[in-house]
């Protein structure tokens, strides 16, 4: 949802961007044009309508954007969002366009475009090319997301005035940020995990490594019962690898034990390789990243 509470039409594009040769085309560095601001007074923020749906894809290229809903197949005739190469393909249409303004009197940030001038006669004069440029390009902006000729206004999480370039409050405000949704992907899970009901059906294991050699073998495979907190301790010669842990794991533990109906682990390498992934999926063994 787009921060006015209109829908944003969202299509997953992963397996056509693992795919796609990726645009190397620099996207400029805030920073870099918040310095071009310098005793500028007078500022109008232009935003563009659908910016990426401006933009026409190449007829041959049109099948590529393909997806599917319930009423069918449908594709793409502009650039859609979610496209890897869409950010910087967009930028560097923005750069040609409005080339001769840059860094003159005229900021470009994807679809953000500030124009900023030291006199409102200046300003005037700035706008109306610009406007102009747009016009000849086909290109629209959306009149309730602009702001013309304002002595303050709020740019790339900035507020932009005569005084210079300070933090937006909403952006450096320690209360919103703590409030503020998170809209990231959970980096886990959200629930605890399952309490376990019986002896060796549940277990957790972990390393402990750079410990003194003791015939050859420097690491730990610890093993613990979820349920009676029962330990193993396994050692290993380092490096190991996913098979020979799980060669240990089998020998020492699922003989005495039996297969486990689930693991909680961290994120070590052996723990996320698709030999061991793969060989506790045959078990029918779960498992649980912290």
């Amino acid at each position: 949802m787009k921060p006015d509470g209109s829908w944003r039409f969202c299509v997953d594009y992963r397996a056509l961007n693992a795919l796609t040769v990726k645009d190397a085309f620099p996207i400029p560095v805030v920073d870099e044009l918040l310095d071009e601001l310098h005793g500028a007074k007078f500022f109008t923020k232009l935003d563009l309508r659908s910016g990426y749906h401006q933009v026409r894809m190449r007829p041959e290229d049109v099948h590529k954007t393909a997806f599917r809903t319930h009423d069918g197949l449908h594709e793409f005739r502009v650039m859609a969002f979610g496209l890897c190469n869409a950010p910087a393909t967009f930028q560097a249409l923005m750069n040609d366009v409005l080339r001769p303004f840059l860094r003159r009197f005229v900021l470009v940030f994807f679809d953000d475009i500030l124009i900023y001038s030291t006199t409102w006669a200046d300003h005037l004069r700035h706008l109306r090319a610009v406007l102009d440029e747009l016009r000849r390009h086909q290109l629209f902006v959306k009149r309730t997301k602009c702001s013309f000729g304002a002595s303050s206004v709020a740019y790339l999480g900035h507020v932009i005035s005569a005084a210079g370039v300070a933090m937006d409050p909403a952006k450096a405000c320690v209360t919103c940020q703590q409030y503020k949704a998170d809209h990231l992907r959970p980096a886990g899970l959200l629930q605890p995990l399952p309490v376990p009901s019986a002896v060796w059906a549940d277990f957790g294991i972990d390393f402990i490594e750079a410990l003194p050699k003791v015939q050859g073998k420097t690491v730990i495979l610890s093993v613990v019962d979820r349920f009676s907190k029962y330990c193993h301790f396994i050692p290993l010669a380092h490096p190991y690898t996913a098979e020979s842990v799980a060669h240990a794991f089998f020998a020492d533990i699922v003989r005495l034990h039996g297969v486990p109906q689930s693991i909680v682990s961290n994120r070590d390498p052996v723990f996320t390789s698709a030999f061991w992934q793969e060989l506790m999926r045959l078990t029918g063994t779960k498992l649980y990243m912290s």
